[in-house]
């Protein structure tokens, strides 16, 4: 005859473990194919999690790290990534909230929000790296918080999102992204001037460049029919300086004389530049009008 205590130890530890079964079903990894997947765990989390009432949710950014044995990246380019991921992350998990008619239940706060929040309570920025991520939640007035960290391969990324309830700072699942490979770079031209110019003997012209973005600047420099010219590149905030000295020292991105045919490439940073072709034959040369083919391409 089995002991009355027997039956009762049996029920116990089961129920302990399927505690434990259950907490791990609620902490286990998640593995998706692309970002889709990962939006789409997420979001339906919000979604169970929104069946009680209207939630707010914050995004934070993701957090970044190389494979040691992984191709080396500038810290420009790690932030690069991280602010991409972060960004499309939280456009997706909107995409999913429009799409299923709930955008009345669910409020996606993203990082900038947070630290507007913080402010008008009287808190400085650096709160958010100083507090548990529940405190966060608490203090803002959030109810779920979702973070992440990507983990960089020279030609892929894998990234993980925690989805954590503040109220109770329960880890309600943690989704992971296979692989993926890094999308490639696009490189677009953007045409930044295209023009024929008439020059006078002795006489120069300034042509703004202003460049949305920084890059490659390809300039050609054609005299179609004239006088060779001295062709400068400047800084938009050193024109005055070439007008009244008539020349720029150590300014200068790039100079020639005398030429009837030039080409030059330069990286440069967005903002305003001048490209300026001169006329410096002084009578030397007959004509007295140079025509001038000027293009100037912006690679990035």
């Amino acid at each position: 005859m089995k002991h009355p205590l027997a039956g009762l130890l049996t029920v116990t530890v089961f129920l302990m473990l399927s505690g434990v079964f259950l907490m791990l079903e609620k902490t286990c990894v998640y593995a998706g194919v692309g970002n889709e997947a990962v939006e789409g765990r997420v979001a339906d989390i919000l979604f169970e999690e929104s069946a009680g009432g209207k939630i707010k949710v914050v995004v934070l950014d993701f957090n970044i790290s190389l494979v040691p044995s992984g191709k080396k990246l500038s810290e420009n380019e790690l932030k690069g990534i991280k602010t991409r991921y972060t960004e499309e992350f939280i456009a997706g998990i909107i995409g999913k909230i429009k799409d299923s008619g709930k955008r009345d239940n669910i409020s996606i706060i993203d990082n900038a929000k947070l630290e507007d929040i913080l402010r008008e309570k009287q808190l400085p920025a650096t709160a958010i790296t100083e507090r548990t991520v529940t405190e966060l939640g608490r203090v803002a007035g959030v109810d779920v918080i979702i973070t992440g960290r990507i983990q960089v391969d020279s030609d892929s990324e894998t990234a993980t999102a925690k989805v954590i309830r503040v109220k109770d700072g329960e880890i309600l699942d943690i989704v992971k992204q296979d692989k993926r490979e890094k999308p490639s770079v696009v490189h677009a031209t953007v045409t930044i001037l295209d023009t024929i110019e008439k020059l006078k003997i002795g006489s120069y012209k300034a042509l703004p460049l202003t460049l949305p973005s920084g890059g490659t600047l390809n300039v050609t420099v054609d005299v179609v029919r004239g006088n060779p010219i001295d062709v400068t590149l400047i800084p938009g905030s050193e024109l005055e300086n070439y007008k009244t000295q008539k020349e720029v020292k150590n300014v200068a991105l790039f100079t020639a004389t005398k030429k009837k045919s030039y080409k030059r490439s330069a990286n440069l940073n967005n903002g305003d530049y001048y490209l300026i072709i001169r006329d410096s034959s002084l009578g030397v040369f007959s004509v007295q009008h140079s025509e001038i083919k000027i293009t100037a391409q912006l690679e990035r």
